[in-house]
């Protein structure tokens, strides 16, 4: 029984809470409010409320469901869960609310045709969209005579907050159409002569742009459509419908789901709350619990409604409200400090600390260079009297707000880790291999050359560049013909007549192949032989420079552009527009002082927070244009605004323990004076006090230089290995990984572990299409009888979006008809209709020993249920020429037993599924292309349990190899093995990297 598995830690951490916590711990029946003020547990509070859950009731994991506002929120719940459950608590339903709804759609994909058969749109196709829209419209009010694109991107702005209200095309126009019969029957509108009044004229142009935006909102949705995209918003947006119109389906939701809990309550949006109101609508007492803080409502720009949180009590009355007041992080000074900011009593968050804590140290400088440079000197006294760098934050209200901290930071040598959203396209590597991209697409066009013979890993001499520039100025000859003829410059010594001849010769074969080959594959391949991979990996940083690449790759992929012409036109689209490449990083593994934005640190806390820049209009205050007044949309206007920042101002002093420091510039960089934060005047002058500064500034005064001293190694002196290791723990094992291991220890670390950024083969995206088109056929088998052409057409229709050329999709789209129409035939009538395809199991940990739990998780091509009963076939197809027996079982010379490994793999993953729920009798290796004889082949195997010990034993024994690193200095037995070729070059090329480090 799952209760017997909720370890003793429970009644541990449960004795542990104080009164209210237990309440709302032990109030598990029923609607629950839990207004919960920042450090007062919230967290441990919903976690152990979940466990008593399943420690009072019969019901399992999988029917509790928890969604969160971020990410990182929801991995720490789980994290929590695992200490208190052990491998139980990877059963657990644990969402945000995207992530639930996309589970919805995958999980009933033939419910949602147009999502599961489109692509998610990208932020330049957005706006092309758009732009066509206003190119083919007539737009009175939305498309100015001097820029027709001006209200591009803020008309997709304001169809964004209308999808996230839940307000669909036909609703916007029926509140415009109220709203102009309000104003209509308005009778104070006219003047004595029948004019407009001034007071309503503003409302009347507002009421025609919102007219002319329902007709952008239609169109958008119809091209959208016709163009197979949808946009991020559309996911909860559909699902809301589904659940609204389809009874019995939200019926077969409400019996899976019988407790539903929501963090941070108050930044959902509409759309997101509509969901939880109809899973709740089966009772007028459903048990729902939400927990939230109006004080913490900072997330209107994403159509966070605060109103969303206080409707849950009128929506049921007999709700427990409970409220969590004692706080266990910060001193009552800051609480004091916060609670004037909010202009409320102060007793309403008491803190647990014996001591009342210091006064808030307010930091005016004397310019913004000063500013700076006092955050990096206080800083570094902290770090000096033994503060851990990473228990120091320094807090700012926009992403922009970090570039000069990090400046001043490199300059002092402080290690740190930025944690804000980052554009990736910013990255110095990425702009390398932009560089590059740009100079292979204009390939004979000079102007992109000179950049690319700068490229510092390409090795050039700079004397040998100048010279070359030189002799095409003197020469009046392309660059080009200069680099082509090298050899002709004897002025250049020999290695540089070679390099750049290298380099011409490079070009101009990338140039060529760049247009038989897809983007993503010319990518990958720019990236290994002109060496700026093996560069960025030899980098003290090498998982960051990493990270990006990836994103750059992964961007070209969803781009749906072939070849890299039709990518370089759609990046255009994107510098114009000034978009980013938007990278979420892995700071929270590195160590160093944590810089974020206020949004950013919603959940964390700090020993010491830096507040930087904390001017009025930067930090309150703000005036934003109000170029639309939407009908339904609470908030809109600039006070609306400022009680926003007001909150923002509230988390972000409330995630200090011990101390805040508060920072602003008298000057601005424009040389203007500017004051300090309104909500810095509104604390009482008793909770704060001057901060010594003069010191600070006479030390820059007598030291100008400093201002321009070079830039250190910013990047934390962190070890390597204990980096790689919570990357390990965190990326979990897959067959695949463990296959990649097995193989070669450096195919793992760069493909499994690092996931450099690779294209995949023709062969796989081939693969990629069989895989889809079957488990649509299957889906639809279960309940209908598709043809041969349904098939087909299916395959086809995959065939389209994996981005293959057209030679190539030609040459698959007949290998795969062919193939398939056979298989067709062989099988039909003899399949299992009662499956589920592309099954995910990633509820699966290991344990490993002094507490540690490796998770496992793997997807199953299709599951066969054999009988009433819990027993089941598992189906892995394969495409390709089928193999032998014993070659699948690893008995031949040239096998290695990876595909059994996998049937061992799956079988390991569904013992520790729900408790053994499904029973997995036997696995099958499905060839879905005939043999040279045209023949069709299956294998099934029963996998014995020793064998599922031995695979056990042996990724224990594999983690245990990457946690200590004891592959670190070996090599596969493949000698022309590109991994740990990569491995070499990257030890050669750099004397101090990440391998020596480790």
């Amino acid at each position: 029984m799952v209760q017997a598995k909720i370890s003793q830690q429970f009644q541990k951490s449960y004795d542990m809470l104080n009164p209210e916590q237990k309440e709302a711990v032990d109030t598990i029946e029923g609607p629950v409010m839990v207004v919960a003020g920042p450090g007062t547990g919230k967290t441990q509070t919903l976690t152990l409320r979940i466990a008593n859950i399943l420690k009072e009731t019969d019901v399992e994991p999988e029917q509790i469901l928890a969604v969160t506002f971020t990410e990182a929120a929801a991995f720490e719940m789980r994290k929590r869960l695992v200490v208190l459950m052990g491998s139980v608590a990877y059963r657990v339903a644990i969402f945000t609310f995207h992530g639930f709804c996309n589970d919805i759609i995958l999980q009933h994909a033939e419910e949602f045709p147009h999502i599961i058969n489109s692509s998610n749109a990208t932020q330049a196709d957005q706006i092309r969209i758009m732009q066509h829209i206003a190119d083919q419209g007539s737009f009175e009010h939305l498309k100015p005579l001097g820029d027709p694109y001006y209200y591009v991107k803020p008309a997709l702005r304001q169809i964004s907050s209308l999808k996230r209200e839940g307000i669909g095309v036909e609703e916007f126009r029926a509140l415009i159409e109220l709203q102009i019969r309000e104003f209509a029957s308005n009778e104070d509108m006219l003047g004595n002569a029948g004019e407009i009044k001034a007071k309503f004229r503003s409302f009347a142009k507002h009421l025609e742009k919102n007219k002319e935006l329902a007709v952008m909102y239609e169109l958008y949705q119809k091209e959208l459509r016709e163009l197979r995209l949808y946009d991020y918003d559309d996911m909860i947006l559909y699902v809301v419908k589904k659940l609204a119109q389809d009874k019995n389906f939200l019926f077969d939701l409400q019996e899976r789901y019988l407790y539903i809990l929501a963090d941070e309550h108050q930044d959902v949006n509409n759309s997101q709350n509509k969901v939880l109101e109809l899973l709740g609508n089966y009772d007028p007492n459903p048990n729902i619990c939400i927990v939230g803080d109006e004080k913490q409502a900072i997330f209107r720009f994403q159509g966070a409604s605060l109103e969303n949180f206080l409707y849950f009590q009128r929506k049921y009355p007999n709700a427990t409200l409970i409220r969590l007041v004692r706080n266990y992080r910060s001193t009552q000074s800051i609480l004091d400090a916060a609670s004037d900011v909010m202009k409320e009593q102060r007793s309403s968050l008491l803190s647990q600390h014996k001591d009342h804590g210091k006064p808030l140290e307010i930091m005016g400088f004397i310019n913004v260079e000063a500013e700076m440079f006092g955050i990096g000197k206080k800083v570094k006294e902290l770090i000096e009297q033994g503060t851990k760098p990473e228990h120091i934050a320094i807090l700012y209200r926009d992403n922009k707000d970090a570039f000069p901290l990090m400046r001043q930071f490199g300059k002092a040598g402080i290690a740190y880790a930025l944690e804000s959203g980052q554009d990736a396209l910013s990255d110095e590597y990425l702009k390398k291999a932009l560089i590059l991209l740009k100079a292979v697409w204009h390939f004979g066009e000079a102007e992109y050359l000179p950049q690319v013979l700068h490229l510092d890993f390409l090795g050039l001499d700079p004397l040998s560049v100048y010279q070359a520039l030189s002799f095409a100025a003197n020469d009046r000859i392309s660059l080009y013909e200069v680099l082509k003829k090298a050899d002709a410059y004897h002025a250049l010594d020999k290695a540089s007549r070679v390099k750049l001849r290298n380099i011409y010769e490079q070009l101009a074969q990338w140039n060529r192949e760049s247009k038989n080959i897809s983007a993503v594959s010319m990518f990958e391949r720019i990236l290994r032989e002109s060496g700026l991979l093996a560069a960025a990996l030899a980098e003290d940083n090498y998982e960051e420079r990493i990270e990006k690449l990836r994103r750059l790759l992964d961007e070209i992929a969803n781009s749906r552009r072939f070849f890299l012409a039709d990518f370089m036109e759609y990046l255009q689209v994107v510098e114009d527009q000034g978009l980013e490449l938007e990278h979420k990083t892995g700071a929270h593994l590195r160590s160093g002082v944590r810089l974020m934005t206020a949004h950013r640190s919603k959940g964390r806390e700090f020993d010491y927070v830096f507040l930087a820049n904390c001017t009025d209009k930067h930090w309150g205050n703000r005036r934003n244009a109000q170029l639309f007044h939407l009908p339904g949309i609470i908030g809109q206007t600039n006070e609306h605004t400022n009680e926003e920042e007001r909150k923002l101002f509230y988390v972000a002093l409330t995630r200090a323990r011990k101390h805040v420091f508060i920072a602003y510039a008298k000057q601005g960089g424009d040389g203007r004076d500017q004051l300090r934060s309104a909500f810095v005047e509104e604390i009482d002058p008793v909770l704060t006090q001057d901060g010594n500064v003069e010191y600070l500034e006479q030390e820059l005064r007598e030291h100008p230089e400093l201002v321009f001293a070079p830039e250190q190694n910013m990047r934390p002196k962190e070890k390597a290995q204990e980096f790689l290791r919570e990357l390990f723990l965190d990326r979990g094992l897959s067959v695949t990984a463990l296959n990649n291991y097995l193989e070669c220890p450096w195919k793992y670390f760069y493909v499994s572990l690092l996931r450099i950024p690779q294209a995949q083969s023709a062969n796989q995206l081939f693969g990629i299409a069989v895989h889809g088109a079957l488990e649509q056929f299957f889906r639809a088998y279960k309940t209908d009888q598709p043809s041969k052409e349904y098939l087909r057409d299916a395959f086809e229709q995959r065939l389209r979006k994996v981005g293959l050329s057209e030679r190539e999709y030609e040459e698959f789209l007949k290998k795969g008809n062919r193939a398939l129409a056979g298989y067709y035939e062989e099988y039909n009538g003899k399949w299992v209709r009662n499956t589920i395809g592309e099954f995910a199991v990633k509820d699966v940990g290991l344990e490993m020993g002094n507490g540690k739990m490796l998770g496992l998780s793997g997807k199953f091509d299709k599951v066969e249920f054999l009988n009433e009963g819990n027993q089941i076939n598992v189906v892995d197809y394969k495409t390709g020429r089928p193999k032998s027996r014993a070659d699948i079982e690893g008995k031949t010379k040239t096998s290695n037993g990876n595909y059994y490994r996998q049937l061992v793999f799956y079988h390991l993953l569904l013992n520790r599924h729900k408790d053994g729920q499904y029973r997995m009798v036997s696995g099958e290796i499905d060839f879905v292309e005939p043999n040279q004889r045209g023949k069709y082949k299956k294998e099934k195997f029963v996998i014995e349990k020793e064998e599922v010990g031995e695979l056990e034993r042996l990724i224990i024994r594999t983690a245990h190899e990457i946690i200590a690193f004891d592959f670190w200095e070996k090599q596969c037995d493949d000698n022309d093995c590109q991994w740990c070729a990569l491995r070499t070059s990257i030890t050669k090329s750099n004397s101090h990297n990440m391998m020596e480090e480790v």
